[in-house]
C-alpha cells in the first residue's frame, strides 16, 4: 500500500511540475497559399510533417513567407483526418473578414477559434436522413460531425496537398513558432490520454495532456476564388472526441 501511495504522490508531483494549462498561444494565420512541401520520408525529425507555405504580412507590414507544419506523426503510421468540403457559414463568418497576417484568438466560441468537439464543423444538408446509422447524415446538437478517415501519414499528406489545389487564401489555425515565422500544432489539441508513470515517452505524453484545452484546435481552411471555404482537420488515433470542459478525456481531469 505504501508503494502505491508513493507512486500516486510521484505521479501528482510530475503532473504539477509540467502542468501548462492549454497551449501558451493560439491563433490563425491568414494569407495567400504559396506552395506545399513535406519532410523526406527517410530523413525527418521526431515527427513527420507536411508544410503549408503561406505569404502574409508581418506585424511591421513587410511581406514574409510563413511555414505551417502539419504533424502526421510518421509516414507509415496511423493518423486520422477529415475534409469538410463545404464549411458551415457559422465557422467562417468570424474569420473571413480578417486581414492577412497572424491573429491571436480567444479560447471561446465567439472568437473564430476551432474546437473539433464543440464547433459547428458540419451542418446536415436539408435532405439529410435521420437514420442514426448513417454517419454522413446523422444530425447532432452542434451540427453534423466530420467523418474521420484513418490512413497512414503519407496518404494523409497526399490528401492535404490535393485539398490545397486551387486555394487562393488560406487560414491556418494553431500555435505560432517561438522562433521564426510559422505555425505548428495544426491538429487537434485536446483529448490526449493521461499517461501512466514509467511508460515510454512519459514526459512528452504528459506535456500533450497538460497542453490540452477547449477552443484551441488546429486546422487548415482553404478559400477558393469564388469565396467558398473548406476545412482539413487532423487528429491522432490516441485522442478522443469525448472531452470535458478542460479538454481532457471525461473522467481524467
Amino acid at each position: 500500500m505504501l508503494k502505491r501511495l508513493r507512486t500516486a504522490v510521484a505521479s501528482r508531483v510530475s503532473l504539477l511540475e509540467f502542468e501548462a494549462m492549454s497551449l501558451p498561444n493560439y491563433g490563425v494565420l491568414v494569407g495567400r497559399f504559396d506552395h506545399f512541401e513535406r519532410d523526406p520520408e527517410n530523413r525527418y525529425g521526431s515527427y513527420f510533417h507536411g508544410h503549408v507555405f503561406v505569404r502574409a504580412p508581418l506585424p511591421q507590414g513587410m511581406q514574409a513567407l510563413f511555414r505551417c507544419a502539419v504533424d502526421v506523426k510518421e509516414p507509415n503510421g496511423a493518423i486520422e483526418y477529415s475534409e469538410v468540403p463545404h464549411l458551415d457559414w457559422l465557422m467562417s463568418r468570424r474569420i473571413d473578414p480578417l486581414p492577412e497576417g497572424y491573429h491571436e484568438l480567444a479560447r471561446s466560441d465567439s472568437s473564430g477559434a476551432i474546437d473539433y468537439v464543440r464547433s459547428p464543423i458540419h451542418r446536415p444538408p436539408p435532405e439529410a436522413s435521420m437514420d442514426s446509422t448513417n454517419l454522413h447524415s446523422r444530425p447532432t446538437d452542434i451540427g453534423q460531425r466530420p467523418v474521420w478517415q484513418q490512413n497512414v501519414g503519407g496518404s494523409a499528406l497526399d490528401a492535404l496537398e490535393a485539398f490545397l489545389v486551387n486555394a487562393e487564401r488560406v487560414f491556418v489555425f494553431g500555435a505560432p513558432f517561438t522562433d521564426g515565422n510559422g505555425i505548428h500544432d495544426v491538429h487537434m489539441n485536446q483529448g490526449d490520454p493521461l499517461p501512466e508513470p514509467g511508460e515510454p515517452n512519459y514526459r512528452q505524453k504528459l506535456q500533450w495532456y497538460n497542453n490540452s484545452g477547449v477552443w484551441q484546435d488546429g486546422a487548415v481552411f482553404a478559400q477558393a476564388a469564388n469565396g467558398s471555404m473548406k476545412a482539413f482537420l487532423v487528429k491522432f488515433v490516441t485522442q478522443t472526441l469525448n472531452t470535458d470542459k478542460q479538454g481532457h478525456p471525461f473522467g481524467r481531469s
